[in-house]
Parts: structure tokens; sequence; C-alpha cells
């Protein structure tokens, strides 16, 4: 079987990259494996297996019997995971318990009102210091 996974990748500074470069050896067991990314020039060279590495661009979802999404918080690492992953089905591995400042930073970093709104129709009475937590974080980033 065929798998594609879209992944940061080392020398990407997050923790996805190395738990997704320590999971694929046992992968490989099972299906052959492409990656895809997004920053190729980042990319360090998988040396143990044969692992093909794709600009995240180049994917073609009809190559592959399954897709996996390494997600998480960093919206410089995710967002074109993501936004690929609203195109095509696969499996989404979350890494992250709240995806919410992920959603700030990336689709209502200029509907902060818009964006209270849903957080108080999720949360209710949490939703001010879900908000707040979604600054701190915006700030930070």
């Amino acid at each position: 079987k065929r798998l594609a996974i879209m992944t940061p990748w080392p020398d990407m500074q997050t923790g996805i990259a190395n738990y997704i470069y320590k999971l694929v050896p046992y992968l490989l067991k099972y299906f052959d494996i492409d990656i895809y990314a997004d920053s190729m020039e980042k990319l360090k060279n998988y040396e143990n297996k044969p692992v093909a590495i794709y600009q995240l661009n180049d994917y073609k979802h009809d190559k592959y019997d399954y897709t996996l999404y390494e997600i998480g918080n960093n919206v410089e690492f995710h967002k074109k995971i993501y936004d690929v992953f609203e195109k095509y089905t696969g499996i989404a591995d979350i890494h992250d318990f709240m995806l919410t400042p992920f959603f700030f930073l990336s689709y209502f970093k200029n509907q902060k009102e818009l964006y209270k709104e849903l957080l108080y129709s999720a949360y209710g009475v949490d939703s001010d210091n879900i908000y707040e937590e979604s600054i701190r974080i915006k700030n930070h980033a």
C-alpha cells in the first residue's frame, strides 16, 4: 500500500517533525511512503530507508491508498498541511489538545469578533479564557 504523509520534517524546528521522523521506519514495514513537506530547503535527508520527499504542492491524492496529515498548533508548519487536508480525505493525527490558537492565527486574525462568537458558541463562558490564551500565543508567535 502507498502512504503519503503531510508533515514537518527535520530540520524544521518542531517536535512533530522529530516524532514522524522516528515513526517512519516502523511504518515502512507496511507501506511504501512518500513524505510531503512545505519547505524543501529545510529538509534533512532520510539516510536509513528509501523515503522520497516532495514539496507539499506536488501532492497527487490519486497516487495513494492512504494519506496521513500531521497537524499541530504551529501555523508556520501546519497551515499548508491543513489546507491540503481540507481538499482531500485522509487520516488527521492531531498533536495538540486544542487547535483554537491555530485557527485564530490562520483564519481569524483580522476577524476577532467573529472568532469570539465562534468560541462562545463552542465553549460558552470559558470562551473568554480561550480567547485570551489565543492572544497570548499570537503575541509570542
